[in-house]
């Protein structure tokens, strides 16, 4: 059932809110790479009701890359893809670009090339 929660509850569905004092997150279904798939909006509601300060995109939205919609099965892709294209295009890409802040997950690739930039990291391996 949508509404406010202290957290104690398990996820249940879109529109959920969980507050933490002035912080909130409220779950966004954004189907696609799963059917389950959700990304999270972060308001911090000490500063403003709008707009959210960050999405949390889950497996929807990577940084330079989409989720796969090939996990149900090769003849399940092309109702995926377009759920996944309707997540995107309705949902977090008409959030506002000035004021949320979008955090994709972390892959590993984008972690080793990460590393592999930083100043005095080097490869030690024999």
């Amino acid at each position: 059932m949508p509404g406010r929660s202290s957290g104690s509850a398990p996820l249940s569905g879109r529109g959920e809110t969980f507050s933490f004092g002035p912080l909130e997150l409220e779950i966004l279904e954004t189907p696609g790479h799963t059917v389950e798939s959700i990304s999270l909006l972060l308001r911090d509601r000490s500063v403003s009701d709008d707009p959210p300060l960050m999405v949390f995109t889950g497996d929807a939205l990577f940084a330079g890359d989409v989720g796969r919609t090939d996990l149900a099965g090769e003849d399940k892709r092309r109702e995926a893809s377009e759920l996944l294209y309707e997540s995107l295009h309705q949902k977090i890409l008409p959030l506002p670009p000035d004021g949320t802040i979008v955090c994709p997950p972390p892959t590993a690739r984008f972690r080793l090339r990460r590393e592999d930039q930083r100043p005095g990291v080097h490869d030690h391996r024999v």
